[in-house]
């Protein structure tokens, strides 16, 4: 409501330089005042987005201080913020130029509309991931320039589209909705994907059996399992076989004529002893050693490798 009544404020005030300015010589200048009336009209009954098209239209025609001050507040009616304020500056540079009192109070109210309105801009940042030499970004259907890249600019509150293209690759379309409060609204653009690209969605990928190898190269890990068991079997039987011996020499000689002591005895139970051990650690080694032969002469496993094929559809 505010904004309205700004903008009838500023409608009045231009309305008499905008008639001073009129001149029926000019090209479309008849069709530019019937314009420019059609949206005063409009503007004044609360119909603002067509009264903006009404007035610009009447500008490019014939572009008129009086009728770029109503466009401007017809602009920041309709919620065109960004506009409003780049055309209010523009019509305060205009003013600037002309060396007539309405013109320098009409200067006055434009700078003041557009400091007030800079205080509650939006703000748009555009950051392509891609910095390829032949990407063109448009907004709106406008090619923004690449000096705007990565920078805060103002844009106008609502929903914008922004396209993203390149020779030979696909052109992206988003669409973008900026809210009315000064922030910044920042829009990250992915590499874009080439044209003669497959279509990722459209493929399947399935299994395919490959040729058998074998799982590695080498004996088996049981085979060196086994074998370490036959080595270790066999050093403690040869261990305990010569100790067994030694006790039963040593026996002997103790035990003569029928007669044993008692150091003899105890050196017949560690030959008996110890030869039992030999016994059971050879047996042991027999066993290991056959269970080494076994796993290395058992078929080795092999494995599949898998490969993947990509079929269409």
């Amino acid at each position: 409501m505010l904004a309205r009544r700004f903008a009838f404020s500023i409608a009045i005030a231009s309305a008499s330089i905008h008639a001073r300015e009129a001149r029926a010589d000019e090209p479309d200048a008849v069709l530019a005042e019937a314009l420019f009336r059609e949206g005063r009209a409009l503007l004044e009954a609360g119909d603002a987005a067509r009264a903006c098209a009404k007035l610009a239209d009447s500008h490019r025609l014939a572009p008129r201080l009086g009728t770029l001050m109503n466009l401007a507040a017809c602009h920041e009616t309709d919620g065109k913020t960004a506009t409003a304020w780049a055309e209010f500056l523009e019509a305060a540079r205009l003013a600037k130029t002309k060396a007539t009192a309405d013109a320098k109070a009409l200067e006055a109210t434009a700078r003041a509309r557009a400091s007030e309105l800079e205080k509650r801009l939006a703000h748009v940042r555009l950051e392509p991931v891609d910095d390829a030499s032949d990407l063109v970004l448009r907004l709106d259907g406008r090619e923004v320039p690449r000096a705007a890249w990565r920078s805060d600019f103002p844009i106008d509150p609502g929903r914008h589209v922004l396209d993203a293209s390149r020779p030979g690759f696909v052109t992206a379309t988003r669409a973008i909705e900026v809210g009315s409060e000064p922030a910044t609204t920042t829009v990250s653009i992915a590499p874009l994907v080439r044209a003669d690209a497959p279509a990722a969605p459209r493929d399947a990928v399935i299994a395919r059996v490959a040729p058998t190898t074998p799982t590695g190269s080498g004996p088996p890990a049981v085979f060196w399992a086994a074998a370490g068991v036959a080595v270790a079997a066999a050093g403690v039987g040869a261990l305990f076989g010569v100790r067994a011996a030694s006790a039963k020499d040593d026996r002997d000689a103790l035990c003569t004529s029928g007669a044993c002591p008692p150091a003899g005895l105890t050196r017949q139970d560690d030959a008996f002893r110890d030869a039992t051990v030999s016994t059971v650690a050879f047996v042991v080694c027999g066993f290991a050693a056959a269970a080494a032969i076994t796993a290395l002469a058992w078929p080795r496993p092999t494995k599949r490798a898998l490969a993947t094929a990509t079929i269409r559809f």
